[in-house]
């Protein structure tokens, strides 16, 4: 039997960015009516998000909550310049398709796993594989970036294999490696014990290019 899943999408206007802390039986599916929603003081409080940035949610009844709040160029090239990346190395991840990504598990009993190999990106309908922090490494070896540098890099990053106990939550960037202005889908899967879960995320949207 289905489970209904509520998607939710929002946009508005940013502010500024500010570091954060660090097949199985049943599948859930779920209908991806976009829902204009308001960030909640408790958003903002638990998860740093910003009122006005624009932001896409997912909320499962079996406990998923996934939030992306889309960041901006400049917010991203400078957390990673702080951070020891040359102009060039910043450029390649803050140019493309970049968010704050919060996943948490709001039930109140049993663990909730992902594995981000699992998830899909669907441009135009065709699938392709997110692009996780393991991928980028092998960029920043291609572009010299330094040991030190990497290891910020990695733990600033959706982790790609995740597991919650009850009411636990993570943060970090996920970054699609899309064109600016790319609309797409994403395809969620998730695992508790041994059953899996899926649903998408419709309509999510790259931000439009910098202006020079």
């Amino acid at each position: 039997m289905f489970k209904k899943v509520i998607s939710k999408i929002v946009t508005g206007h940013g502010a500024y960015f500010a570091p954060w802390l660090l097949i199985g039986a049943l599948v859930l599916t779920g209908h991806a009516t976009p829902n204009a929603f308001a960030i909640t003081a408790e958003d903002e409080a638990m998860f740093g998000l910003e009122q006005g940035r624009p932001n896409w949610r997912l909320e499962t009844e079996d406990g998923l909550t996934l939030i992306f709040e889309r960041l901006y160029p400049d917010m991203v090239r400078t957390f990673f310049i702080g951070r020891g990346f040359s102009l060039e190395a910043a450029n390649r991840f803050a140019g493309t398709c970049v968010y704050k990504s919060v996943l948490r598990n709001s039930a109140k009993h049993g663990d909730l796993e992902v594995d981000l190999r699992d998830w899909k990106v669907l441009v135009n309908g065709k699938p392709r594989p997110l692009m996780i922090e393991p991928d980028w490494q092998k960029e920043w070896e291609r572009l010299s970036v330094s040991p030190s540098a990497r290891i910020a890099f990695k733990w600033g990053q959706f982790q790609p294999h995740q597991v919650h106990g009850p009411t636990d939550w993570l943060q970090g960037m996920s970054n699609m490696d899309l064109e600016p202005n790319t609309t797409f889908d994403l395809k969620v899967v998730w695992k508790r014990g041994d059953k899996t879960y899926q649903a998408m995320v419709k309509g999510m949207r790259c931000g439009p290019p910098e202006t020079k």
